[in-house]
């Protein structure tokens, strides 16, 4: 029997994302495309969605278009008039519950007495406790400013990436992507000159079928964190070392890449010692060097008119691809560029 799915994702990703997922669900079928988000039915169980995609991951318990001012308070008295069934969950039988309610992307306050009757209809109807601190599972009802609201049941946790992460550190899902985006073939050679905490680099070893993955940075602290992120099969097809991104043709052959993955700086958190242009026309100078002839860039940054312009001067790359994407709410780009054959 066929579910609905809710999962949102990184603004931005919508089409890349679209790919990934049809070639894992077979019988997916999106109702719903929108900016860092879908809507989508498949019989899969949701325990075998993959979540590398998402940041989260709901069940629909009802969907409804809004018709009127106050769509949230709308929808849970239509959501209180009706019975439901929550979503199985495997593992630990749930006890708690709570109730997150979100308008246009932002978590929003409701009337305290709309808030109790909803509490009190889905306690009667699941049998669960309420906890509103802390609870096993949690009942959204979120309005999409595309017109419509969501009663959905949360199956995916993870803590607030910015609990989680390092300062500047990509989260999982974007890691995953820029590796999604860079269509790398079977036994790559991958590199990362500017790893931080290794977030590319794991995603391209666990995730793709890499042979080796160059993993470089200058930052010892980071570098020790990515040695021990490395664990298992992956730790053994990672090349880590404290390099400076100018010596790369002292370690990496010329020509001898099939692929560069990375999130260089941005040039506006760090100091670097010359002008970010010059910077840049350096390191695509370089990469031209150590990448096979049919090699690629994929390559996220916040400079995305100055990587175009440096692209249209150098004549050594073409942009096959260019996706604009939010990063804690910073307008960005994934380019894909490719090396140009003559």
């Amino acid at each position: 029997m066929n579910a609905l799915y809710y999962a949102n994702f990184v603004s931005g990703l919508q089409d890349l994302i679209a790919d990934a997922l049809k070639c894992d669900v077979k019988d997916l079928l999106i109702k719903k495309t929108l900016d860092g988000a879908f809507v989508f039915e498949t019989a899969c169980p949701h325990e075998k969605l993959k979540h590398k995609y998402f940041n989260n991951l709901f069940a629909i318990l009802n969907l409804r278009e809004a018709a009127n001012q106050h769509p949230l308070e709308a929808h849970i008295q239509e959501v209180c008039r009706r019975p439901f069934k929550v979503a199985p969950l495997s593992g630990k039988a749930p006890r708690t519950f709570r109730i997150i309610t979100s308008y246009a992307n932002q978590l929003t306050a409701i009337g305290e007495n709309t808030r109790r009757s909803a509490e009190y209809h889905i306690a009667r109807q699941t049998g669960l406790r309420l906890s509103r601190s802390k609870s096993d599972v949690e009942f959204w009802f979120l309005y999409r400013t595309e017109g419509f609201s969501l009663f959905m049941q949360r199956l995916s946790y993870h803590t607030s990436f910015d609990k989680v992460l390092h300062k500047g550190e990509l989260t999982p899902p974007l890691a995953y992507a820029l590796c999604a985006a860079a269509h790398l073939p079977k036994d790559a050679l991958v590199l990362d000159p500017f790893c931080g905490y290794g977030a590319i680099p794991k995603a391209c070893l666990t995730y793709f079928p890499v042979r080796t993955c160059y993993a470089f940075d200058i930052s010892d602290a980071a570098l020790s964190y990515t040695r021990r992120a490395m664990i298992g099969i992956a730790a053994k097809r990672a090349i880590i070392r404290k390099l400076d991104v100018y010596a790369l043709p002292s370690l990496i052959p010329a020509g001898s890449l099939d692929a560069i993955i990375t999130d260089p700086p941005w040039g506006l958190y760090e100091r670097l010692l010359l002008p970010l242009p010059r910077f840049y026309a350096d390191m695509l100078e370089l990469f031209a060097v150590i990448l096979k002839l049919d090699g690629s860039i994929t390559l996220l940054t916040a400079q995305t008119e100055l990587v175009k312009s440096i692209v249209e001067e150098s004549n050594t790359f073409i942009i096959e691809k260019t996706i604009s994407v939010l990063v804690s709410g910073r307008k960005a780009s994934i380019f894909r560029l490719k090396k140009r054959s003559y």
